[in-house]
């Protein structure tokens, strides 16, 4: 009997398969993260090119992970992504940062659009939303 209940149990077993989470907040990134997310990716990506020192980076970071937060609970896919650039420098150079913050979108290794600098909430929405209909 037990022998049968076994064969039972596994023919009725079920397969679950699970989806990607509608945004991925992805913190702190590297060149390999980048690569991975970025470059080989095939959702928008958002990514806060920064630094420790820089004051509107602080005050950016915040408001931008709200927005995306909001924009995400829509099953919008949509990452977001930090660089430090004091840490990532050859990043910043290739993806020509010249000031700070600089926040790029970016879709299949892509960028769709960026700004630079420090930018309110509304500002961050309508970045948000323009690189979605890209």
């Amino acid at each position: 009997m037990a022998a049968r209940r076994s064969v039972v149990a596994a023919s009725t077993s079920r397969a679950f398969s699970t989806s990607r989470p509608a945004r991925q907040i992805l913190g702190e990134g590297d060149q390999a993260l980048f690569d991975k997310h970025v470059v080989k990716g095939k959702r928008i990506t958002v990514v806060d090119f920064h630094a420790d020192w820089c004051p509107p980076c602080k005050m950016l970071d915040p408001i931008l992970q709200k927005v995306l937060t909001e924009e995400i609970e829509g099953e919008n896919e949509v990452d977001y992504m930090k660089i430090n650039t004091d840490n990532e420098n050859e990043l910043a150079a290739k993806y020509k940062v010249s000031a700070l913050p600089t926040v790029v979108a970016f879709k299949h290794g892509k960028e769709l659009s960026r700004f630079v600098g420090l930018v309110n909430e509304d500002a961050c929405k309508n970045f948000v939303a323009n690189a979605k209909d890209h």
